[in-house]
C-alpha cells in the first residue's frame, strides 16, 4: 500500500498543483493528515504486555527516556541490531540515488520532469510487483538471509543507472531496483517485528521510520557532495558498494543467518484452556 501511494501521490500532486496551486495542494494534505489523526484516535489497542513477554519499562517515560530505552534493548537483541543497521543503510543508500541521481540524470540528458517521473514510476511500480510477489510466494524458512539476497541484487541496479542509456531502459533497471526492494523490506522489517517484544515494538519501529525519514537530509547532502567532488557515477557507485557492505555484514551474523519464521501457530495448552474458559 505505501508503494502504492508513491505511485499516486506525486501525479495526483501535479494535477492538484495545476489545478488549484500550492495552496490547495497544501489544503489536501491537511484534510488527508486530518483524516489520519481521526482515524488513530478511534483505535482503541491494549497497552500490556502479551503472555510471555518483558513488562514496559517501569514508570513513565519522557522522550530522551524512551529513545534511550528503545536503542539499548536494540543493542542487546542479537538479531534487531544488524537487522535495523541494514534497513539503515538501505534507507540512506536507495533515498539519495531516486530522489537526487534520478533528477541529475533527467537534467544532464534532457527528459526534464516527464523523465524524472518516469524513471520514479517505474521505480514505484516495481516495487509494488515485487511486494505482490513476496505476498503470493511461500514465506522462506530464513527470511533474513532471503532478504540480504534481494538487497544485494538492489545494489546491482544502483550501480547500472548511471551507466544504462536511453529513457526507457533507465526506467526499466529503477523498476528492477524497486521490485527487489519491495521483498527486501517486507522480509527485513518482518523479522524486525517478529524478534521484537509487544513491549517495545513502538520504540522498534519508531527507529525504523526515523532510518526511512529522519536520515534523508543527510542522505542527499552527502550525495551531493560525492557529486561535487568525484562524479554521478562514483556517488552511484559508492551507494551500491555501501549496500553490498551492509548485507555482508549482517549474512556473516551467526543469528542472522540462523533466524527463522515459526511455521505453525503454537498449540494451547488444553489445561490452561479449561481454566480459562468461563463457568
Amino acid at each position: 500500500m505505501e508503494r502504492t501511494a508513491t505511485v499516486l501521490g506525486a501525479p495526483l500532486g501535479g494535477i492538484l498543483v495545476a489545478a488549484g496551486g500550492p495552496g490547495l495542494a497544501a489544503a489536501a494534505n491537511a484534510a488527508l493528515f486530518t483524516a489520519a489523526l481521526l482515524s488513530l484516535r478511534s483505535l482503541r489497542l491494549p497497552a500490556g504486555s502479551q503472555a510471555g513477554e518483558p513488562d514496559s519499562p517501569r514508570g513513565p517515560e519522557n522522550l530522551f527516556t524512551s529513545l534511550w530505552t528503545g536503542l539499548r534493548y536494540v543493542a542487546t537483541t542479537p538479531v534487531l541490531g544488524p537487522i535495523l543497521l541494514v534497513v539503515t543503510t538501505l534507507n540512506l543508500v536507495v533515498a539519495a540515488p531516486l530522489n537526487v541521481g534520478v533528477a541529475l540524470l533527467a537534467g544532464n540528458r534532457g527528459w526534464n520532469a516527464t523523465g524524472f517521473s518516469l524513471v520514479i514510476s517505474g521505480f514505484g511500480i516495481g516495487a509494488v510487483a515485487g511486494a505482490l510477489l513476496q505476498v503470493a510466494l511461500p514465506s522462506p524458512r530464513r527470511p533474513a538471509v532471503a532478504g540480504l539476497r534481494w538487497v544485494a541484487a538492489g545494489a546491482a541496479c544502483i550501480a547500472l543507472l548511471p551507466f544504462v542509456s536511453g529513457l526507457p531502459l533507465t526506467a526499466v533497471t529503477a523498476a528492477a531496483l524497486g521490485f527487489t526492494a519491495g521483498p527486501a523490506s517486507a522480509l527485513l522489517l518482518g523479522v524486525v517485528q517478529a524478534n521484537t517484544g509487544h513491549a517495545y515494538l513502538g520504540r522498534v519501529m519508531a527507529l525504523v521510520s526515523f532510518s526511512a525519514l529522519g536520515l534523508v537530509p543527510v542522505s542527499y547532502t552527502v550525495f551531493g557532495v560525492m557529486v561535487e567532488h568525484f562524479d554521478l557515477q562514483a556517488a552511484f557507485g559508492v551507494c551500491a558498494i555501501a549496500e553490498v557492505v551492509a548485507a555482508g555484514a549482517a549474512l556473516s551474523t551467526r543469528s542472522i543467518r540462523t533466524t527463522t519464521t515459526p511455521r505453525t501457530v503454537p498449540r494451547e495448552d488444553p489445561a490452561k484452556a479449561d481454566r480459562d474458559r468461563p463457568a
